[in-house]
């Protein structure tokens, strides 16, 4: 059997931006349209990869660590209504955030 053989992943202040197209229809006759815009900045992510030999000789790949951090979600609505809807990007903000940690 060989010895364990890892490899470990490290991302630090990484930036993403991502737009696009949304639309919304209410009922029958109320619509809504514009763009959007999603920022998540100061990403940190590190992973240990380990890769072993299982009793019989197998391959495995296994994680031995994963941690992620994003200090700061920024999404913004722009056309339409948007003024209405920004007034809960605070609550949207914070789900991703939340979700992705």
């Amino acid at each position: 059997m060989i010895p364990d053989r890892s490899i470990k992943l490290s991302i630090r202040n990484a930036n993403i931006k991502i737009g696009g197209d949304w639309w919304l229809k209410y009922l029958w006759n109320i619509e809504d349209w514009g763009t959007y815009e999603l920022s998540i900045s100061k990403i940190t992510i590190s992973a240990t990869i380990v890769f072993a030999m299982d009793n019989s000789g197998r391959p495995t790949v296994s994680s031995a660590s994963c941690n992620s951090d994003i200090s700061d979600v920024s999404f913004s609505f722009y056309g339409g209504a948007s003024w209405l809807y920004n007034l809960f990007t605070g609550y949207i903000n914070s789900n991703i955030q939340s979700n992705l940690q």
